[in-house]
């Protein structure tokens, strides 16, 4: 692979083509997205749910950022008929901020931020060599979720073995980082996101990545697909490791 130049418009490019380097299941529109008159957003899509997903691609974030994703979020909302068959709960619309360079003092403002809006934070470094891997930090949400508070969200019928798979979580070998205060859940390996784990209706899923590089969910109801579930996961994480080493 020829290392790519850094720019804004580079990633933009770099997304499209790789979009589940994200987020495992996100799939991105071919063609920006015209809002309204003056209001386009360049890189759209779903996530695995099938949920409206805008991606805002910033080299460092500035104040002007802010005022593009609540104008974009709000026109978006306006219009729910427009995106009638092409959206599952498509008032639910998910924000991803990719961006290179990020300060204690962003995080700050983007925290604040993300109480208004569904908003998750990605830093993204592209290889600087043929041979180097980009490489995904989740800023925000950061720190580990409250798994007591999150399984309250879970339907009593499939909690036993929600509950089962959300407990595996931290025990994992090798391990991994479980991030989100909110659902989704991202699962980040030493590469960046490698799964995601939706709560939808009281029903907990695992989108994330075949050996075959496919995009595969599993809804979590019995022991079998959370056996089923967790070993997809250390297969990623082995995978992951062995080519870190």
């Amino acid at each position: 692979m020829t290392p790519p130049p850094k720019s804004s418009a580079t990633a933009r490019a770099f997304l499209k083509k790789n979009a589940p380097l994200l987020e495992p299941g996100l799939c991105l529109e071919e063609r920006p997205l015209e809002l309204s008159e003056g209001v386009t957003i360049d890189l759209w899509g779903s996530d695995a749910l099938g949920r409206p997903v805008l991606l805002f691609v910033s080299a460092s974030i500035k104040p002007p950022l802010f005022d593009q994703i609540l104008d974009a979020v709000s026109r978006f909302q306006e219009t729910p008929g427009r995106w009638a068959g092409r959206f599952q709960a498509a008032t639910d619309a998910r924000v991803i901020v990719v961006t290179e360079k990020f300060s204690d003092d962003l995080r700050r403002r983007m925290e604040v931020f993300a109480r208004a809006v569904p908003l998750r934070v990605l830093q993204l470094q592209l290889p600087t060599t043929t041979k180097g891997r980009p490489e995904v930090t989740p800023i925000i949400p950061a720190g580990k979720p409250d798994i007591l508070a999150l399984a309250q969200d879970i339907s009593e019928n499939t909690r036993a073995a929600a509950s089962r798979f959300l407990s595996a979580l931290f025990h994992i070998r090798p391990s991994f980082q479980v991030q989100g205060a909110k659902w989704p859940i991202l699962l980040t390996g030493v590469h960046g996101p490698f799964g995601i784990l939706f709560q939808n209706d009281g029903k907990l899923s695992l989108c994330c990545s075949n050996e075959n590089g496919a995009t595969e969910s599993i809804g979590l109801v019995d022991d079998l697909s959370v056996d089923m579930a967790l070993d997809s996961l250390m297969r990623q994480q082995w995978t992951g490791d062995s080519e870190a080493a």
